[in-house]
């Protein structure tokens, strides 16, 4: 996802602003309320910024876009926030990586105690739980993550069913107290917000945030095509029959010529759900955006109208 500011002023159950004496009066719009735009918010009330509203295009928070991924040093952020409680609610701890190759053999090139990596390595002592004693590393559904983070967040604070296409500098010096500076925020209805001191765009690959601040931009074809799949929620039987109880914890890495699979599992005892991703190496010319791939794209609908971060403006 983007992320960018556009502003002249820059330099619970939800979670209560702390007390930091010493954080400036600012009024914070945050643009896409996808992980990205949910954990800067909690951030920024964390460390005393009150007047922090979260904008998203959708009137909900989106929990059909994405599957799963790994946290370590997100985790370690939510933890640092507070929110070790959040993570620990949603996610299924890692505990192997496994890495081989798609031949007749099925070499191994890798089987990582993710535990034991840990403990035993002095830079990684951040991913160790001063609270709990645990490792900060897991799988967490996107969906559960985008809702448990909105959780924390005081009502007022989310502003959906709001799309933004547009943010606009007042220009002048800015700062707290409403004087200069500053930036507003234009709505697909026409209409525009009221001033902010700091826009912070975290819209996705179409931020608009990201285009008033630098212009526009193309979106850059990767030349890798990625496809997810995942067993359904509250599929009890799926979770207990698409892989092996013993490989829970495992993520398993498969390597083939011009392709990666990934596979692995998320979500707490009860809720957990597997994932697969395969990667695939394409022709940048018959992959590009609008080329010969455009008709077998399962995307054209989300590249036509959406931001694509779970959020969007």
């Amino acid at each position: 996802s983007a992320s960018a500011s556009a502003s002249a002023s820059a330099s619970s159950s939800s979670s209560p602003v702390a007390a930091h004496n010493d954080a400036p009066k600012l009024k914070v719009a945050v643009i896409g309320a996808g992980p990205c735009g949910l954990t800067t918010a909690l951030a920024l009330r964390h460390f005393g910024f009150a007047d922090v509203t979260v904008f998203d295009k959708y009137p909900e928070i989106r929990p059909a876009l994405g599957a799963a991924f790994n946290l370590n040093g997100g985790a370690a952020v939510l933890a640092k926030l507070g929110l070790l409680g959040v993570f620990r609610g949603i996610n299924n701890p890692m505990k192997v990586v496994r890495t081989r190759r798609v031949a007749q053999d099925r070499t191994q090139l890798m089987n990582i105690d993710i535990p034991r990596l840990i403990r035993e390595d002095a830079s990684a002592a951040p991913l160790i739980s001063d609270e709990d004693g645990g490792e900060l590393c897991g799988t967490v559904m996107r969906a559960a993550l985008l809702k448990a983070l909105a959780a924390e967040l005081p009502t007022e604070s989310l502003s959906l069913g709001r799309e933004v296409v547009a943010a606009r500098s007042l220009g002048g010096s800015g700062g707290g107290g409403g004087v200069g500076g500053g930036a507003v925020l234009t709505f697909a209805d026409g209409s525009e917000s009221e001033r902010f001191d700091l826009v912070i765009g975290a819209d996705g690959i179409r931020s608009k945030v990201r285009e008033a601040m630098f212009g526009p931009f193309d979106a850059k074809y990767s030349g890798i095509r990625i496809i997810f799949g995942c067993t359904g929620e509250g599929d009890a039987a799926a979770a207990m029959e698409a892989r092996p109880v013993a490989e829970h914890g495992e993520t398993h890495q498969w390597f083939g010529d011009g392709c990666y699979t990934l596979v692995f599992t998320a979500g707490p005892e009860g809720k957990k759900q597997h994932n697969i991703a395969v990667c695939i190496a394409e022709d940048s010319a018959a992959g590009a955006f609008g080329g010969a791939a455009s008709k077998r794209d399962e995307n054209v609908a989300w590249k036509a109208g959406g931001s694509g971060g779970g959020g969007g403006g």
